[in-house]
């Protein structure tokens, strides 16, 4: 399980680094029902971070500032999106608050669970997904109305994570990369994917405040 905020030392030229365990935050029912009367507000596409449950993650090693995790298998709500990262990130949150307003009015209260990850799928192509609680199937899940958010399960993975403070940048990602690599360098871990980011709470406006994470599929050969 995940644990307390911990700062750490900086360990790369131009980058913050901190201990990536975060605490969790319960409150996705109160989320849940403000989207229900709210679903178009820039408040409610706040609240589906700030108010989401954390997902469940076991944190298997360490190496210097870098985890270890695996996650769990589970449900998924997915949206790809155009434009750059900033964008691409606001128009999924949005998506994914409307998704959760309409699916609870007409049927199970759905919950999510935070982080949202987002990972480049081409040059100006994202997807981005937050976890879902609660649900048994996908069929549970009815297509929104949009068509622009779908459900999928996700598989059990293993993840280098680093967490990072500012902004989660092109050039913030891309030397968190090279530091997650250097950390696993000569350990059991092997990189099997691309980085993504993962969000916990709103990106901040001040490119020097906030925090997010970079991860980076792992295997143990």
């Amino acid at each position: 399980m995940v644990g307390a905020l911990e700062d750490q030392v900086l360990t790369a030229p131009g980058m913050r680094v901190f201990n990536p365990a975060l605490k969790p935050r319960s409150g996705s029912s109160l989320v849940t029902h403000f989207l229900q009367r709210y679903p178009r507000t820039l408040p409610a596409r706040w609240l589906v971070l700030r108010l989401s449950d954390a997902a469940s993650e076991l944190v298997v090693s360490c190496h210097d500032v870098v985890q270890i995790r695996k996650t769990r298998a589970g449900l998924a709500a997915h949206t790809h999106v155009k434009g750059d990262r900033d964008q691409a990130y606001a128009t999924a949150l949005s998506r994914f608050a409307n998704y959760i307003a309409d699916h609870s009015r007409d049927g199970p209260r759905l919950r999510v669970a935070r982080p949202l990850v987002q990972q480049a799928e081409a040059p100006g192509r994202w997807l981005v997904r937050i976890g879902l609680i609660g649900m048994e199937s996908a069929e549970m899940a009815a297509a929104p109305r949009t068509g622009k958010v779908r459900i999928s399960l996700l598989q059990a993975e293993t993840l280098a994570v680093l967490g990072v403070r500012g902004r989660p940048t092109d050039l913030a990602v891309a030397q968190a990369d090279v530091a997650i690599l250097d950390a696993i360098a000569g350990t059991k871990w092997t990189a099997s994917g691309e980085p993504m980011t993962r969000l916990h709470a709103p990106p901040s406006i001040l490119p020097f405040a906030g925090c997010f994470e970079v991860a980076l599929p792992v295997t143990n050969p």
